[in-house]
Formats: structure tokens, sequence, C-alpha cells
């Protein structure tokens, strides 16, 4: 009973996170309370050390980031660069909000791939601004803590090829809770709360199959 209720509720988000990876006012309401309902429903005890974690991933949702106490692009740009908590999804997203879209053109796909090698996360996603496309790309360390608990450490940036090595004061920590996994959804949350829904890449492995 409960396989068919997470393929009921799986479908119902899908449908739901259609249009944008950005969160919205007119769907918030509707996939937390999806999200939620799956949460309870987790099939994976230790999710945070199981090898499903491996493997490449679509953001599919980005929840809502606090405002800072100026709307201003240039919020978004610094945070990238110095690593204020923003993934280079989650900066895309805010930054094409603010600017026009003649100017800045966010590729709708944002991938996070997890290897079982250091630093493990790649978060990547394309920005064109101004007639120029670049790859924009976020290495980051990956550590259980607990059985649910992640530590996220930002290790460095690549933009259009260039490495961009971030210094030890500048490299932003941040712990994500992994709510739900199985081997093709993760929802995992922030300290806010805030969720991020990612779903399996077509032919993509996990750290199980591997070996």
């Amino acid at each position: 009973v409960s396989v068919s209720q997470e393929d009921s509720l799986k479908e119902t988000l899908g449908d739901l996170l259609l249009d944008s990876p950005q969160e919205n006012a007119a769907n918030r309401v509707a996939v937390n309370e999806v999200l939620s309902q799956l949460e309870q429903l987790n099939p994976t005890p230790a999710p945070a050390v199981s090898p499903l974690l491996c493997g490449d991933w679509d953001f599919k949702y980005v929840g809502t980031i606090s405002p800072g106490p100026v709307p201003s692009p240039t919020r978004e740009i610094a945070l990238l660069f110095y690593a204020g908590g923003y993934s280079p999804g989650k900066f895309a997203l805010e930054l094409a909000a603010k600017l026009p879209g003649q100017v800045v053109k966010v590729d709708p796909e944002l991938t996070l791939s997890i290897s079982t090698d250091q630093p493990r996360g790649k978060v990547s996603c394309a920005v064109t601004a101004l007639g120029s496309r670049q790859e924009v790309m976020l290495r980051t360390s990956i550590e259980p803590e607990t059985d649910i608990r992640l530590r996220e450490t930002y290790m460095d940036v690549e933009v259009a090829g260039r490495d961009v090595s971030l210094p030890s004061q500048a490299r932003y920590e941040r712990t994500l809770y992994v709510t739900y996994l199985d081997d093709e959804l993760m929802i995992a949350r922030d300290e806010t709360g805030t969720p991020d829904v990612l779903m399996r890449r077509p032919g993509s492995s996990t750290g199980s199959d591997s070996g």
C-alpha cells in the first residue's frame, strides 16, 4: 500500500513542478504539503550515508531564499563568488528574476552530481549574460554527520573553465537534512527548513550499482 501511495504522491509532485524549479506563491503550499507526506514515507532509514546519494540529479524545486536588505542583483553575484549560501542554481534563479530577459538567461537545467570521492558534490548550471554563455560549477565537500544530516562545505567555483579557489574564511558551510531518498527522488532541507527537490537523471547509476 505504501509503495503505491509514494508513487501517487511523486506523480502529484511531478505535476506541480512542471513549470519551473523556482518556488512561487502559487505552488508553495501544495508542494510543501506533498513533501511532508512523502517525508513520512521515506524508505531509506539512513539516507545521509546511503549509496543512493551518489549519481547525477536534476533540481526540480528550489525553495525560497530569504531576501537581503537591498533587492539588487549585486547581492547574488557577491554571494556566488564568496560562497555565502548560494549554489549556482539558486544564484542563477535569483539573479535572473532581477535582470531583464535580454540581459541574462538561465538554462532550465540545474544539476547536482555526487560521487564517492571528495569534493563529492558538483552543482552546475549555464548562464547567458550579454550574449555570452558561461558554464558555472560549484564544488563542495559533503560529509555525513549523522544518519540523516550532512555537512556541506563550498570548496571552489569554476566559471567558463576557470577555477576560483575559495579562501578558508570564505568557505561557507551549511547543514543539510536528507528527509527523503530513494532510487529516483531526493528531498533535502537546510537548517531553516527550506527544501530542495531533486530527481535522478535518466541513466544515472547509484553508488550501490558500482562494484
